[in-house]
């Protein structure tokens, strides 16, 4: 059960700091997980003791989201990954076996992706065949996302568009998979509200620590990290301004 999946660990170099408190929350709370973990830097890596972690450096310095991700799923052969982000911070432990148990779900059965976050989206959701998991509606609201979640590598592959950034990718590419008869899935947590991968959503918003996801959890843990290079992220308003660009991507985006 242990070797049906790899873990893609999303980064960039500019979010180095993060991988300290990462791969040390990463061991405290999986201690059981001895497979292989990527990291899809551009440039650097990262070592910690105990953990088969392999450096990507896709060599992508300043490319898109979706161009550096693409990267990563061709150069990893796994059928089955579990995507997470750089600043989802463990805070508790991972129900590891049930990991296990929907990757070869997956292998078995023409299932894309499980999503293993509450926070992954509201639905619709409708029942399913498979124990405690529920089926996303036809025109339910990000079928795709970037939360942690079970993919199938090919699939994840064809919903890539190049100009794309995360946000983008959750939008739009849920809309192109409403075109598609998707097997896509997310844990019930109405009957089972422990959590299968705990962490809050998100350590870092627009580039600074969100104090209340990190602060006492690195306190705990005794990660010291130097806020002030980054700060805090405190609430602003976002004009969210209309460009040609904008435009041209979206209507990229719908195919």
């Amino acid at each position: 059960m242990q070797n049906n999946f790899c873990i893609l660990v999303n980064t960039t170099d500019s979010f180095e700091d993060c991988w300290y408190p990462f791969f040390k929350l990463f061991k405290k709370y999986w201690p059981e997980y001895k497979g292989k973990i990527y990291l899809n830097s551009e440039t650097k890596e990262f070592h910690y003791n105990g953990l088969e972690i392999i450096p990507i450096k896709n060599g992508l310095v300043g490319e898109s989201w979706s161009k550096c991700l693409k990267y990563a799923l061709n150069y990893i052969e796994d059928e089955i990954i579990l995507y997470i982000q750089d600043d989802y911070f463990l805070n508790d432990y991972v129900q590891f076996e049930k990991i296990g148990l929907y990757a070869n779900l997956m292998t078995n059965n023409n299932i894309n992706c499980i999503h293993l976050t509450p926070f992954a989206s509201q639905g619709p959701f409708e029942n399913s065949q498979y124990m405690d998991l529920l089926k996303y509606s036809k025109k339910a609201a990000y079928k795709l996302g970037t939360q942690a979640s079970l993919w199938k590598r090919i699939a994840m592959q064809k919903y890539l568009r190049d100009h794309e950034n995360a946000w983008q990718f959750e939008v739009f590419g849920t809309k192109r998979a409403w075109r598609n008869d998707e097997e896509i899935y997310i844990y019930d947590f109405n009957n089972v509200p422990r959590e299968i991968i705990p962490y809050t959503p998100t350590g870092i918003v627009k580039g600074k620590w969100k104090k209340d996801s990190v602060f006492n959890l690195f306190e705990e843990n005794e990660i010291n990290i130097d806020y002030g290079l980054r700060g805090f992220y405190e609430k602003e308003f976002n004009k969210n301004r209309i460009t040609i660009q904008k435009i041209i991507n979206r209507l990229k985006s719908i195919f």
